[in-house]
């Protein structure tokens, strides 16, 4: 990841980043990795082929899952607490809030880079008659409003900028969080899962919302007066541990209304439907940070079960309507028939 920029960002950083792991190296990723012929490796759910579809595929365990979003002091320090041989409290706030805000900077910056980005296409392309089309289709899974609602530069700007002050809002609080030490602030969600699961996920949904919601907000700290709609920003890890065990987390901001309410969608879901429900989040929000263990890929390459993954990885998302029921994937991968024990990983 290019991107250099510590999340914290205060007078304690140093010009110094290591290649860090939002999903720790020791205490997760050496769980769901497995040799291929090319060596030990992961299966990537976020890889793109040529023509821009996810494909998944294998990458090398210690490239996976890299990023540079604390400066070297920083991430040393912060994350002692959930790295290495350290088991995981799902009780324990502070264990929680930090693994949720690991999975939220790397989100964070990877938004940053592509508002960057698509905003200078947006200025270089500006007078060109049929680029508004072209950017429109382009741009349809950043922004927050549907992409045919976008009929001039100004509004492609204006929601280019409104879905990144959502994400800029949650760091804002979680940087108030961490600074004041009450990691309470957070609606957190865990499910201890009896099996160590053959995969290992973390990343941010952020639902673009497509009809008036109740309750809006102002961001002071960017543009005071400005009002922008809270899009819901629910936090999502799976972490298989030493422990036979797999933590499943999610986490949402308490005072934003909307990613509390999808929340509460996944509490009133049985199983199989919380399973599939999880499943379909997890190819929606954490595709890019979602890795499999090759055993597991053979296994349901060998089941059949690879083209469906791959249909619901390329779908539209379903998570943009407050009113609608949650979508559901038509696998469940939260399946005890699908543990490591289940399947003969060790």
């Amino acid at each position: 990841m290019p991107h250099k920029e510590c999340f914290i960002q205060d007078n304690s950083c140093v010009d110094k980043f290591k290649q860090a792991h939002i999903l720790s190296q020791s205490a997760t990723m050496k769980l769901v990795h497995g040799p291929t012929t090319a060596g030990l490796n992961v299966i990537h759910l976020g890889n793109k082929n040529k023509q821009g579809s996810y494909e998944p595929k294998p990458i090398g365990w210690t490239k996976a899952s890299a990023y540079h979003c604390f400066c070297h002091d920083h991430d040393n320090d912060l994350f002692l607490p959930i790295e290495n041989d350290n088991k995981l409290d799902p009780k324990n706030a502070h264990q929680l809030f930090l693994h949720v805000m690991r999975s939220f900077s790397y989100v964070y910056y990877r938004k940053k880079e592509q508002m960057q980005f698509y905003a200078d296409l947006v200025k270089e392309f500006h007078e060109i008659g049929d680029s508004q089309n072209k950017l429109q289709d382009f741009l349809a899974q950043f922004i927050v409003l549907p992409p045919r609602e976008l009929s001039k530069e100004q509004a492609l700007k204006y929601n280019l900028s409104l879905s990144f002050w959502s994400f800029q809002y949650v760091r804002n609080e979680l940087l108030k969080s961490l600074n004041s030490n009450k990691f309470e602030n957070l609606e957190y969600r865990t499910l201890i899962f009896p099996e160590r699961l053959p995969f290992a996920s973390a990343g941010v949904l952020l639902a673009r919302i497509v009809e008036p919601l109740p309750k809006k907000m102002t961001i002071v700290s960017i543009n005071p007066g400005d009002p922008v709609v809270k899009s819901p920003a629910l936090m999502f890890n799976v972490l298989p541990d030493k422990f036979d065990r797999t933590i499943i987390i999610a986490a949402a901001l308490k005072d934003d209304y909307n990613a509390v309410h999808l929340l509460n969608k996944f509490d009133r879901l049985p199983q199989p439907e919380l399973g599939k429900a999880l499943t379909r989040l997890m190819f929606d929000a954490n595709k890019e940070n979602t890795f499999l263990h090759p055993r597991f890929w053979e296994f349901l390459k060998k089941n059949d079960y690879v083209s469906t993954v791959c249909k619901e990885l390329n779908e539209d998302r379903g998570y943009d309507s407050m009113l609608d029921s949650l979508k559901l994937s038509d696998l469940n991968l939260f399946d005890q028939k699908l543990s490591c024990k289940a399947i003969g990983i060790d």
